[in-house]
């Protein structure tokens, strides 16, 4: 049996016209080629690549099977790439790409793998992300490569494929995945004992399992999700609110139920049997318009009685009695709500609204602010002290948001959200509970940082201040 073989650069010349001079350019591992006869060997390219930005010429360096094109993440950039590869043999070319965030992968003039219309699917960039097969031809081949940017640049990884990072591989039973959630439901997530951290890890495993999409109602992760939504279903009827005392439910990524004395109310609602929790809920608040904080269902499910006599759901975007697109003041009897605006990232300035809630009255009432996906903390100027803060961890790049945000303000209690958000590819775009403990380390010691799982009920009382 053959083994890989390094393959020398034959011959690579820039289609621009900029030959490799003498032969001793450096180069990058482009791919494997799998010979007909059997053979692999690892073709070589350039590593310098040239083309257009914006239609103005660049040229662009690989280090390590990767290149960063500087661009203005504001506005959409279209970015080509071209080089010449020459291969010895016929054969298939196996090549491991990943782009932030669209890629197009032209050979020869005809496209043979697309990212154009959904992206890369993570925000975990490597060769791992998109495999695929070239058949060619021996000798010269032309390669072109578009890209388009994401929220958080323009690179372009491309080489031999690579394995993924290491996550969990060993099933977790379904058994053993709801005597972990019996733990930390009886828990205190104020409290991280071993017992609970010993817990999250089994949930982690499970999570790491799940791709996205998935939603076999025989996964252990599905009938987590349906099983905490039934357990809120019990419980927020049932649960006897008084004085200033709010008690919170954690739904699923940043979604959550609040029952003060006076009303209960969702805010960012989202799950896949959504629409249950409508009638539960005296009215409802949205973040933004993207598909892991809005659930049409839900709204819905609000609004059946109509435009005039539906459940009141607050949003920037949405059409409804109670739809603005500035900030504004709202009373739902002691319920005071004040909305902002946030930036999600620099293509999405003020694209989140958010929500600083007064629950009851007088000095001693709890507020709340939900900042959904937001990301600039120097917009954040909340009215009162905040009592409880509900942030995202990383919403943009290395932004520690939820970190920031409550170094700033000092809340009584940060409850870190958009943790394991399973309609997010593995990777950074999929935190994990690990990533939530990271971000409350270093809290001001007047702050409790919590990390709360689907379906875990927190009660908070301001006089305690927990």
């Amino acid at each position: 049996m053959c083994g890989k073989k390094e393959l020398p650069l034959l011959m690579a010349s820039m289609i621009c016209g900029a030959l490799c001079s003498g032969g001793n350019a450096e180069t990058m591992r482009f791919g494997e080629l799998l010979c007909d006869n059997g053979e692999t060997l690892i073709l070589s390219a350039p590593a310098r690549w040239e083309g257009k930005l914006n239609g103005s010429s660049i040229a662009v360096e690989f280090s390590e099977n990767r290149c960063r094109i500087p661009c203005d993440c504001k506005q959409q950039n279209l970015a080509e790439l071209e080089t010449e590869i020459d291969v010895p043999a016929a054969g298939e070319i196996r090549i491991g790409c990943g782009a932030d965030w669209y890629f197009e992968f032209i050979v020869d003039g005809s496209t043979v793998y697309s990212t154009w219309q959904k992206g890369n699917g993570t925000a975990d960039f490597g060769r791992f992300n998109h495999i695929f097969q070239v058949p060619v031809r021996a000798g010269r081949h032309q390669i072109r490569v578009r890209l388009r940017n994401g929220m958080g640049g323009m690179s372009f990884h491309c080489g031999p494929p690579t394995k993924p990072p290491y996550r969990n591989r060993q099933p977790v039973p379904t058994e053993k995945l709801m005597q972990a959630l019996s733990t930390l439901y009886t828990s205190d997530c104020r409290r991280l004992s071993p017992e609970r951290r010993t817990a999250l890890q089994v949930c982690q495993d499970a999570l790491d399992l799940i791709e996205p999409g998935n939603r076999e109602p025989e996964q252990p992760v599905n009938q987590w999700l349906d099983s905490a939504l039934e357990k809120i279903k019990r419980e927020v009827p049932a649960e006897p609110v008084s004085g200033n005392r709010v008690v919170l439910w954690l739904v699923y990524n940043m979604g959550v139920i609040v029952k003060t004395s006076g009303a209960t109310f969702g805010i960012d609602i989202c799950h896949p049997r959504a629409a249950e929790l409508a009638d539960l809920l005296d009215f409802a608040m949205i973040t933004h318009f993207h598909p892991d904080h809005f659930d049409r269902k839900f709204v819905e499910a609000m609004q059946r009685e109509g435009f005039i006599a539906g459940k009141p759901v607050l949003s920037s975007f949405y059409p409804s009695r109670h739809f603005r697109k500035y900030p504004a003041v709202w009373q739902f009897g002691d319920i005071t709500i004040r909305t902002g605006d946030i930036d999600h990232n620099e293509m999405l300035p003020n694209f989140v609204t958010t929500y600083e809630i007064l629950c009851g009255k007088g000095k001693e009432a709890c507020t709340i602010l939900h900042t959904g996906d937001g990301a600039n903390v120097a917009q954040l100027n909340p009215a009162r002290h905040v009592n409880i803060l509900i942030a995202h961890p990383r919403p943009f790049g290395e932004i520690h948001f939820a970190a920031e945000a409550a170094s700033k303000l000092t809340p009584d209690l940060l409850i870190v959200g958009h943790l394991q958000e399973i309609s997010h590819g593995f990777g950074p775009g999929r935190w994990s509970y690990q990533t939530g403990f990271d971000e409350c380390a270093g809290l001001p010691a007047s702050v409790t940082g919590v990390v709360p799982v689907w379906g875990e009920k927190i009660i908070f009382d301001p006089k305690e201040g927990e």
